[in-house]
């Protein structure tokens, strides 16, 4: 049974956050959601700290992704 946390919730972000920043059919979504989730980026993102950001949000291993102080503290935000 799959564990899940708060780490879950910021991956979950990453995935919305890249719906909200590239223009994606249908296909696209899944193709690119199953991108993420073997630990590979989209690379469709344009803006660098959007993607570094997403990038950080979706890290394969949860105890590499941010927790929320980080994440309000990344450029991205500020």
């Amino acid at each position: 049974k799959p564990k899940y946390s708060s780490k879950s919730d910021v991956f979950a972000l990453g995935l919305i956050l890249t719906e909200l920043c590239v223009v994606m059919t249908s296909a696209d979504r899944t193709t690119i959601f199953d991108e993420y989730r073997h630990g590979r980026q989209c690379g469709r993102i344009e803006d660098n700290k959007t993607a570094d950001f997403v990038r950080k949000l979706t890290q394969l291993d949860p105890k590499n992704r941010p927790t929320c102080k980080d994440m309000l503290d990344h450029l991205y935000l500020s």
